[in-house]
């Protein structure tokens, strides 16, 4: 039966971890008063914790040999190798992006061009089945915290307008970016992660970023019996597929975390590249197209494999039967619309927040990216998450290709800054 890891521990992802309700309320009550009676203290930590990672202190990545600390220049830029080493001239650059980038998707059986362009079909798609855009509704109605100018942030948006000459003082950067609300609802619980068997996570509606088609069934049968704990593992490393992953040797750092997460069906997936991407993979996370890829047998993943697989979008339900017919081990979850609309307002709100702060204007999305749905969800369900191989600089986007066009990626890398900043991430590959 396949396992998973709780603080260290395993328990089966099958049925929760034992516990009796009256521990549970017990244990609930004293949380309360403790909280309650500490939360002074608990905002100090919060902001010491935050300057361990890159206030002149060691960042916590587990060995990571190039974490990004602000203020700090670059060491090396995309075209070079790493530091030490021979620079990379453009060509061989994008010889061997495209050797890397081809060995990572071996067996995957489309090209990336093809999963944009059914990216770009589906969501709007999705939005006229819906009757409006509701993303943009929500780009419009963001909550920004009362009270917000621009003076009283300067260090902030300076860092957070040039990343490379962060030379403010770190204390105060982090306590203005904590005052930020958006970053505030990042510290609440998630009402439910998952969509479970009857019961309060057991509802499809609600969804702010995609609904169900007509037609489509969600059976009890499918979904798994319980939620997720809050958090889950100690340690999470996510790892994305910049660029910037082959700077550096992050293999051993990366399969150091508790849980390590992956997207679609890259990474680890080549033996030639684990010594940078690493080896071991707990989670995945699918978009709409891959998971259609999934259910329609073309995913080149080990049939043995027992990771569990999060979808965000809704309509993927569709695909869980013949997925889960040729993946058995896999446990299959799909992402609440409660969790949906948690992170949803507090990215909303962070966005409402930058514009006050003349750092926009941003573009409205069509969907959040899969790196944004894990990172955010990650902060309640790790104890601390660690980014390895993700885009936080302007330059890189001015490079060229960087995906599918319906995420505001402008706004996503000033996010991922403000929350290194606050020290609820650590952003562990810098360039």
């Amino acid at each position: 039966m396949p396992r998973a890891k709780y603080f260290g521990t395993t328990a089966s992802i099958n049925k929760p971890p034992p516990r009796s309700c009256i521990r549970l309320l017990v244990g609930t009550v004293f949380s309360t008063i403790f909280v309650a009676t500490t939360q002074g203290a608990t905002d100090l930590q919060d902001v010491q914790k935050a300057l361990r990672g890159w206030c002149g202190q060691a960042p916590q990545c587990r060995g990571a040999p190039r974490p990004w600390v602000p203020g700090q220049p670059r060491l090396a830029s995309l075209r070079q190798g790493p530091v030490g080493e021979t620079p990379i001239s453009n060509a061989s650059a994008a010889s061997v992006a495209g050797e890397e980038d081809e060995a990572l998707r071996y067996a995957d059986g489309w090209e990336d061009s093809q999963i944009d362009s059914l990216e770009e079909r589906i969501s709007p798609t999705s939005r006229r089945l819906q009757g409006k855009d509701t993303l943009s509704e929500k780009c419009k109605t963001g909550k920004a915290s009362k009270g917000v100018h621009a003076s009283n942030f300067t260090e902030l948006v300076a860092c957070l307008k040039n990343e490379s000459h962060c030379s403010a003082s770190c204390t105060a950067v982090a306590r203005q970016a904590r005052m930020l609300a958006g970053v505030k609802m990042l510290k609440r619980r998630i009402p439910c992660f998952s969509v479970t068997r009857p019961g309060a996570c057991s509802t499809l509606v609600g969804n702010p970023e995609t609904t169900l088609r007509h037609g489509i069934k969600y059976s009890n049968a499918a979904r798994p019996s319980w939620d997720l704990e809050q958090p889950s593992w100690r340690s999470c490393a996510i790892v994305g597929n910049a660029p910037v992953m082959r700077l550096a040797q992050n293999g051993n750092s990366i399969d150091g975390h508790s849980a390590v997460w992956r997207f679609n069906l890259k990474g680890a997936t080549h033996p030639k590249f684990q010594v940078n991407y690493g080896r071991r993979t707990s989670i995945r996370m699918f978009n709409s197209a891959r998971s259609r890829q999934l259910g329609r047998g073309r995913g080149g993943l080990p049939r043995s494999s027992n990771e569990m697989w999060l979808f965000w979008y809704m309509n993927s339900v569709d695909e869980f039967q013949p997925i889960k017919a040729r993946y058995k081990k896999i446990q299959l979850r799909l992402i609440s619309p409660k969790a949906i609309r948690w992170l949803l307002d507090a990215y909303m709100s962070i966005r409402a927040d930058f514009d006050l702060l003349g750092l926009g204007p941003f573009k409205c999305p069509t969907s959040l990216s899969s790196g944004i749905h894990a990172t955010l969800l990650s902060l309640r369900m790790c104890s601390s998450t660690n980014l390895f191989g993700f885009t936080y600089t302007s330059e890189t986007l001015d490079g060229g290709n960087v995906g599918y066009k319906g995420h505001a990626w402008n706004f996503d890398i000033m996010l991922l800054r403000l929350l290194h900043l606050a020290g609820d991430i650590q952003i562990c590959t810098g360039e």
